[in-house]
């Protein structure tokens, strides 16, 4: 909490006397500011492998390709996909980035090609934000 009760955000700070902006700081450790939370990263990295096992599943064990199981194994896939999507996007959205255009990139990759949350994560999804 900074001084007055208010929680800190990531702000950007000046270098000595020059107007050009460098990397934010955070001051104090707030919500926005941190990490993934534990649960986020575990509910990230559930929700991966449950597609991974879904995909191979339907390999494997044809009798899961019959309407009936695929509506329903599908169907839960969908509402933990749409969690992780939420999670993912949210980070994006809180996390500074050093040229804007690479955090409306990586919107862009996430929302059009779902593998990327795969190398995202790792990347910078369970690092620090500030």
């Amino acid at each position: 909490m900074a001084p007055g009760g208010k929680i800190a955000y990531c702000t950007y700070s000046q270098a000595q006397g020059a107007s050009l902006l460098v990397r934010p700081t955070c001051s104090d450790s707030s919500y926005f500011s941190g990490l993934m939370n534990v649960f986020e990263k575990i509910y990230s990295v559930f929700a991966i492998c449950f597609a991974a096992i879904l995909i191979l599943a339907l390999a494997v064990y044809p009798e899961l390709r019959y309407a009936n199981r695929l509506i329903t194994l599908c169907s839960v896939g969908f509402v933990i996909n749409v969690g992780l999507m939420f999670i993912v996007l949210r980070d994006i959205f809180y996390r500074p980035f050093s040229p804007i255009s690479r955090k409306y990139l990586w919107l862009t990759l996430v929302l059009l090609i779902w593998p990327t949350i795969i190398y995202y994560l790792p990347r910078y999804g369970f690092k620090p934000r500030c």
